[in-house]
């Protein structure tokens, strides 16, 4: 059947509509590939493919480079390609070359935007996969956080208030831990009863005694502090406190230079650091060597972080250097895409499959840890990034020195950014709950935003009052929770000051005891070589009666060999005899059968006369060999006689001399008993010290024990505390996990 004319009109219509705006579309094919063509595949084809990266087919330029993908679709800003032909993004292309035109730059940003077509008959490229940060529900411990019995005091309030390099918030409950000079100071973020009239009140200190504090974090289960720590070239180590009763449970490292990095792995009980050595050091906790080295990198390390799951550890360096490394092995895994610049901080999705990555470059970047390809990149701050964390719900927050705090959706795009502060930013992090984004700056302000619209909801301090001036504001304020816990302070310092005082007793009264444990170990030698002597003495009689017995026997042995050797002599006489009378008679028979005109049957009987000569000399020779023999025997007989005669003299002048010896061991075994007397009433007056220590200790334990149960709402949460226990799952005022 014909079509219908109209009908043609409208396919025709449609047809070049069609080919239209397929006329303006931008492809690899058409419009891309002759640019790359022209200027980069010299060295960017499927011969070269420098840094693994072919760009001669649109199949290979999409599968990227060593370092990810280079191009992503509907993404110009995120393309690497883009950014390194337009010379936003090191490394630039062409190298030492001139910029493409502007419009080739145009294209290729355009074919980029348009989706990435290969030809105008084909469909855009599949849009990168959605990226999603937001953690899981929390494991880790879950505690009443009026349980917390962390150290009170601080160190005295400075002229100025210090600033807060490392800043570390707590998986679980609204805990911020912040470093001040010299020290730790953990604050309740959250307003309300627990705060109380102090607002973000200060709930603890970790004192860091000589050292500087370079960086800060909470393990993932939230029972400890880590904090890495030294002094600029002089010596580093990391410091672990656990929660919530806030004593140092252990410390790692014997650096020469300060900590700047480290993380805990709680489920294979290591640490890992670094710092200016440029080798990440993996520690067991309570080693004093490490594990492994880690040696790839070639400028300080700068960050370190164990992913969620326990299976990697990634690292990171002053170069911009990112290496992922199997945790369980601690082999080299992945080498991810370097930043231009210092890597400022790493963090991990929940899931453990996407590496966070922020850097002095001013770029955000997000890796993944499976092949190592750039996930998503953007720029996020002018300057440099120099703080970043995660949120909760899977935000990512961070701070520049462009002196904002910003957060962002993993797809680089922006959520809310606050008001500038009053210096470069240096640390953020993002509380439990998804409650509120803390972050602290060179001016020594350390400021708490509203997660949902940073707008400021309050500040911490770093310069907090001295114990007593707390407790009487406390007091003043009729808070009862925070004068509980600051009342605490000085019973939890009494009990470590009797601790302390117990160990230095100690270590007094060492010298003293180990005196006492030598003497008491001469004595118990004196004793077993009396009891040896003795014993010796009474088995003496027995041993000369063996001796003699066994010297009777040999000369009785020694009688028979003689007599056996005077029949051997004269059987060797009687052969030698023997064989010269046949001598004689074989020499006549030998010249009479000489005579050629002997007898034949003279010279038969000369012939037997050699051989009986011959065998009369092998008689002789036996003979002669059996009287050697019994001399021989003879000679021993006369050696062990008078071996045994030594020995039997030998133990009877033993028996003589072992009463004096007894007599004298008895001596020195008395002065032994008197010594170990004087030593052991020494060694007791000097552990009296440590006894009455003792009992100080069992006192301040008992009264700061007594204090903590006494607690105000003990068995309830309040204000922040409870919102986060339920988080966890666990009922309201359960313990942490121990």
């Amino acid at each position: 059947m014909a079509a219908r004319p109209d009908h043609i009109l409208a396919l025709l219509s449609a047809s070049a509509l069609t080919a239209l705006a397929r006329a303006d579309v931008v492809t690899y094919a058409d419009h891309v590939r002759p640019i790359l063509a022209a200027r980069c595949l010299n060295c960017h084809d499927a011969d070269k493919a420098k840094g693994d990266l072919d760009l001669s087919t649109y199949a290979a330029a999409m599968r990227g480079s060593s370092g990810g993908r280079v191009a992503a679709p509907g993404d110009p800003d995120g393309s690497p390609l883009v950014g390194a032909v337009e010379h936003t993004r090191e490394p630039y292309m062409p190298p030492r070359s001139a910029k493409l035109s502007d419009a080739d730059l145009a294209t290729i940003r355009a074919w980029v935007a348009g989706g990435c077509l290969e030809s105008s008959e084909g469909a855009p490229a599949a849009p990168r996969p959605t990226v999603t940060l937001a953690a899981a529900p929390t494991d880790g411990a879950a505690f009443d956080l009026l349980a917390l019995a962390l150290p009170q005091e601080t160190r005295p309030p400075s002229a100025r208030a210090p600033v807060a390099y490392a800043l570390a918030a707590h998986p679980t409950v609204p805990l911020v831990a912040l470093v001040a000079g010299r020290q730790v100071l953990v604050h309740d973020a959250a307003n309300g009863a627990l705060g109380g009239a102090l607002g973000g009140a200060l709930v603890g200190a970790f004192d860091g005694g000589d050292d500087d504090i370079a960086t800060l974090r909470f393990s993932r289960d939230g029972r400890f502090v880590v904090a890495g720590c030294g002094f600029a070239a002089a010596r580093g180590s990391v410091r672990v406190w656990s929660l919530p009763d806030g004593d140092e449970v252990v410390r790692v490292g014997r650096e020469t230079d300060v900590a700047l990095a480290a993380d805990v792995d709680t489920l294979r009980s290591r640490v890992a650091l670094g710092g200016p050595s440029r080798v990440v050091k993996v520690f067991a906790l309570g080693a004093e060597e490490p594990v492994a080295k880690l040696t790839k990198h070639t400028d300080w390390v700068t960050a370190v972080a164990f992913s969620p799951d326990a299976a990697l550890l990634a690292s990171a360096d002053r170069a911009g250097g990112i290496f992922l490394w199997e945790a369980e092995t601690l082999a080299p895994y992945l080498a991810l895409a370097p930043h231009a610049a210092r890597v400022t901080a790493l963090d991990w999705s929940a899931d453990g499959n996407l590496l966070v990555s922020a850097s002095e470059d001013g770029k955000i970047r997000i890796h993944d840890a499976n092949d190592g390809h750039v996930v998503r990149e953007w720029a996020a701050h002018e300057g440099g990034v120099t703080a970043m964390t995660l949120t909760p719900d899977g935000k990512v927050a961070s701070g520049g020195r462009d002196r904002t705090v910003r957060v962002w959706n993993p797809d680089g795009s922006l959520v809310v950014a606050g008001q500038p502060l009053d210096a470069i930013v240096v640390a953020v992090a993002a509380t439990a709950g998804n409650a509120e984004i803390v972050a602290s700056d060179l001016s020594g302000r350390v400021v708490r935003y509203r997660r949902a619209d940073l707008g400021v909801a309050g500040t911490l301090d770093t310069n907090p009052r001295p114990l007593d001036e707390r407790r009487a504001l406390a007091a003043a304020a009729g808070d009862a929770t925070a004068l509980w816990r600051l009342e605490g302070g000085p019973l939890r310092r009494a009990r470590d000051d009797a601790r302390r005082a117990l160990d230095d007793a100690r270590a007094v009264a060492q010298p003293a005891v180990g005196a006492g444990a030598s003497a008491r170990r001469s004595r118990e030698e004196a004793e077993r070589a009396h009891a040896a002597a003795t014993a010796a003495l009474a088995a003496l009689p027995d041993r000369i009666a063996d001796a003699t017995a066994q010297c009777e026997e040999a000369k009785a042995a020694r009688a028979h060999v003689a007599t056996e050797l005077a029949t051997a002599a004269e059987r060797r006489g009687a052969r030698g005899s023997d064989r010269e009378a046949l001598a004689a008679v074989a020499d006549r028979m030998r010249a009479a059968a000489a005579d050629p005109a002997a007898d034949p049957t003279l010279r038969e009987a000369s012939t037997k006369a050699d051989e009986a000569l011959a065998a009369a000399d092998r008689a002789l020779a036996a003979a002669t060999e059996s009287e050697r023999t019994r001399a021989a025997a003879l000679a021993d007989a006369d050696a062990a006689i008078a071996r045994l005669e030594r020995e039997r003299e030998a133990r009877a002048a033993e028996r003589a001399a072992l009463p004096s010896s007894i007599a004298a061991l008895a001596a020195r075994m008395a002065e032994a008993y008197e010594a170990e007397r004087v030593a052991a009433a020494q060694a007791e007056e000097a552990l009296r010290p440590a006894r009455e220590c003792e009992a100080r200790v069992a006192a301040a334990e008992a009264a700061y024990a007594a204090h903590r149960r006494a607690r105000p709402g003990a068995g309830a949460v309040s204000g922040g505390a409870s919102g986060s226990a339920a988080a966890a799952g666990s009922p309201a005022g359960s313990p942490p996990a121990p």
